[in-house]
């Protein structure tokens, strides 16, 4: 009876433990094993395809220890409204305003420790995004219906890694970017251009809201590749290329 009871007690637990964590996964919907920052040479790529300008509202959703806001801030601090980090981890939100305090970035930067499918995305201009696909396929049809509500503005989107999954537009410029961290592998930026349109009124928004696809040139600040290709036709082996887009990426947001 008291073996019997253990085995129980041990089957009660590993039943709660897994129904936890299937939980927990997809609740977070893009499961990490680890923690893997951008590269500076990336950030700096991605911060010229922004292109950022007087006025823009600057997003990096699942932004982990700031190094994008921090260094896009150095940049770019005498241009931009306003930047907005997105990070669903307390521990590194808090780290990441603890830094930026210490920078004397914390006026112009907000930090928002809280989950990026419940944000409001109305007033970006310019976001920056490192998810897995998964991530990129349910984030981007939020980022596009709250744009309707600021649609003459343009909006800038520059995805790491991954391109968005069954886009209605295609990226106007993909690339790969050298690292010295990870100089055998070339990392892909993707960059995509949302077009204002013609103010009108309310009840007509929805059906006048396009998503337009500028021509698409493919740049590179090393190897350009073909927008159609695989991205990660890289030289990383194809067992490091499927870990790191599948579970290892910077952050521990959301998504």
């Amino acid at each position: 009876i008291y073996l019997l009871y253990i085995y129980l007690l041990s089957l009660y637990i590993y039943i709660y433990t897994f129904s936890n964590s299937i939980h927990y996964i997809y609740i977070m919907i893009a499961p990490r094993k680890k923690l893997w920052s951008t590269p500076d040479e990336v950030i700096t790529r991605a911060i010229e395809l922004l292109n950022i300008h007087t006025n823009d509202i600057i997003y990096d959703i699942g932004c982990g220890d700031g190094r994008f806001l921090i260094k896009c801030m150095d940049n770019t601090s005498k241009c931009a409204v306003r930047y907005t980090g997105i990070e669903i981890d307390d521990e590194r939100a808090n780290k990441t305003i603890k830094l930026l305090n210490e920078l004397n970035y914390h006026d112009k930067c907000n930090i928002i420790c809280g989950n990026a499918l419940e944000q409001d995305y109305s007033s970006a201009t310019c976001i920056f995004l490192y998810l897995t696909e998964r991530g990129l396929r349910l984030i981007y049809p939020l980022i596009i219906d709250a744009h309707k509500k600021n649609a003459h503005q343009k909006l800038i989107i520059v995805t790491y890694m991954s391109m968005i999954p069954n886009c209605d537009i295609k990226p106007i410029s993909s690339e790969k970017v050298k690292t010295t961290v990870h100089p055998i592998g070339e990392w892909p930026l993707h960059c995509y251009c949302i077009e204002p349109v013609a103010e009108v009124g309310q009840d007509n928004l929805n059906n006048n809201y396009t998503t337009t696809t500028p021509t698409v040139t493919t740049t590179s600040t090393t190897t350009a590749t073909n927008i159609g290709d695989t991205v990660f036709n890289t030289n990383i082996s194809e067992t490091e290329t499927e870990t790191i887009h599948d579970t290892e990426v910077n952050s521990s947001t959301d998504i």
